[in-house]
């Protein structure tokens, strides 16, 4: 029997987190809060899961379940015209309801090079581990929000 990957609420997404990794819930919970103990909360997840689970050896064994949520200010205008975009062709797509919101609040993104551009502050969003910056800080907010490789 296939496990099942369902994100699509907090409970389904608390079992999926135990069925991949093999760590009780409890156990999970006693981390909650110690982030900052950490350079990266992926960090954090990877100790969790070694000391007391392990990852799946193959993701075949289990059932992706997902969805496409989206939210509209002009009646979904672009989404009609164009379909439903990936984000990095949703932010070349000047009538894209994404990329008129960024460039109205002054965000821009050079694809080719992998920055974003903000208030003056020019940010790497490569997705790699040695570009994430660290968690609580501007420069992270601007990389999880890209979420790196969504864009490039």
């Amino acid at each position: 029997m296939l496990k099942k990957y369902d994100i699509r609420s907090s409970a389904n997404a608390c079992k999926t987190l135990v069925e991949l990794s093999g760590v009780g819930i409890s156990t999970w919970e006693k981390y909650v809060g110690h982030e900052r103990e950490y350079r990266y909360t992926d960090d954090l997840v990877e100790d969790v899961i070694k000391t007391y689970g392990q990852l799946p050896k193959n993701y075949l064994d289990f059932d992706f379940i997902y969805f496409h949520v989206t939210t509209s200010a002009n009646n979904c205008a672009a989404i009609k015209k164009y379909g439903i975009l990936v984000l990095k062709q949703a932010y070349l797509c000047k009538e894209s309801e994404i990329r008129i919101f960024l460039d109205q609040h002054g965000v821009l993104l050079n694809l080719n090079n992998g920055l974003l551009t903000f208030n003056g502050r020019t940010y790497d969003i490569t997705f790699h581990s040695r570009s994430c910056p660290r968690t609580g800080t501007q420069e992270y907010l601007c990389w999880s929000i890209c979420c790196g490789q969504a864009f490039l």
